[in-house]
């Protein structure tokens, strides 16, 4: 049977390489002389506040762990012909990989000298394509750059689907020139999720505007799209945009009971950029990635926005709503294993059309996206 392996953010996984000397005890090794690398889920920001993961956002089907020297080249190690990945099935995990026989020691063995990884780049890969892992063993990807630039996700639309789970994630470390022969050797790998997840709330705070209900009638509704996103992911971090994709325009959902003025977005998976540098990445080359907010509002008789607005059906401004156009610009850069949660509030009129939209100004919550404490309410 298939089981679903789920490790903690603090530590997800442990990888023990086991070496065994030549004409010493196996066992007496195991005791005296493994090397371990562990794998644990990376904090971008600080601790205080953390973003809640979901059990498939830490879903472990596979961990493949690969090797490179200090060229960049992928190494092929162990004995006989050796292997270029080491591979573990965790979904369904063979108890003879795992120390005390069990997936839950989160320890598993790489059958390795120790002078095997002295002075390599150790990588982990959690949730690696199949396709990705085939490049590796056939040489298809044979340097560490080649492996960093890989395409992990490419998105033809932002949708709350568009990345699926399990999500990919990887780290790299340097192995130490020399590993002790005696001591119980530990090395450290920051793993991370390739992308962010982004949630948005939007607060109908100006009073003129209509607050999406049950029963609304269609030009009652509020609609958002995500326009201008990254639509690939690569398993070394990329700031550039290489090419971009929009969402489809989607209902702005009912707000809950708690929160009758806040309606909360349904949070996506989005790609890694950094823009920051804007000598490097102009801004008219380089736009940050945006929120379209179509909401309607009933403006009133005798104001100057009637002017600016075409007449809704029937010409009755006092009853009947228009839709005003909103920008939400997200941050300059956003970075990967980072749950981003925005406040965006509407205190005011919009645009009649798309172009010519206000930005909306907003609050951003950059959290560690972690399993083990849930977000403080907004």
């Amino acid at each position: 049977m298939k089981t679903r392996q789920s490790f903690s953010a603090l530590l997800l996984a442990f990888v023990a390489i086991f070496f065994a000397a030549c004409g010493q005890d196996a066992g007496t090794d195991i005791e005296r002389n493994r090397v371990k690398v562990r794998l644990a889920l990376g904090d971008l920001v600080q601790r205080e506040v953390r973003g809640l993961a979901t059990t498939q956002e830490e879903e472990v089907l596979r961990l493949d762990v690969v090797f490179f020297n200090s060229g960049g080249a992928l190494q092929t190690l162990g004995s006989g012909s050796g292997k270029k990945v080491f591979s573990y099935d965790v979904a369904n995990p063979k108890a003879s990989d795992w120390v005390n026989g069990s997936v839950s020691s989160q320890t598993v063995y790489l059958d390795l000298q120790r002078t095997d990884v002295q002075g390599l780049k150790a990588v982990a890969l959690i949730n690696l394509p199949s396709a990705i892992k085939t490049d590796l063993e056939n040489g298809t990807i044979s340097t560490l750059s080649q492996l960093q630039t890989k395409v992990a996700h490419t998105i033809t639309a932002v949708t709350p689907t568009s990345i699926t789970t399990p999500l990919i994630m990887a780290g790299e470390a340097d192995v130490p020139t020399t590993l002790s022969a005696t001591a119980d050797n530990t090395i450290n790998v920051e793993v991370k999720r390739l992308v962010a997840k982004m949630e948005v709330n939007v607060y109908y705070e100006w009073d003129k505007l209509v607050i999406p209900k049950t029963t609304a009638a269609a030009n009652e509704k509020s609609f958002y799209t995500y326009k201008s996103f990254d639509s690939k992911t690569f398993i070394g971090v990329d700031n550039a945009i290489s090419a971009r994709v929009d969402g489809s325009e989607t209902e702005v959902p009912v707000p809950a009971t708690a929160t009758p003025k806040m309606a909360t977005l349904q949070a996506v998976y989005i790609n890694e950029y950094n823009f920051s540098n804007r000598t490097t990445y102009p801004l008219a080359a380089n736009p940050a990635p945006y929120i379209l907010l179509k909401v309607p509002a009933i403006l009133g008789e005798n104001n100057d926005l009637t002017r600016l607005f075409p007449p809704p059906a029937g010409g009755d401004f006092s009853k009947t709503p228009v839709f005003n156009y909103y920008k939400v610009v997200l941050p300059e850069q956003i970075d990967r294993n980072c749950y981003y949660k925005i406040h965006a509030r509407i205190v005011g009129p919009g645009a009649p059309t798309e172009n010519g939209a206000p930005v909306i100004q907003f609050s951003l919550q950059v959290l560690p996206w972690s399993p083990t404490i849930t977000v403080p309410g907004a």
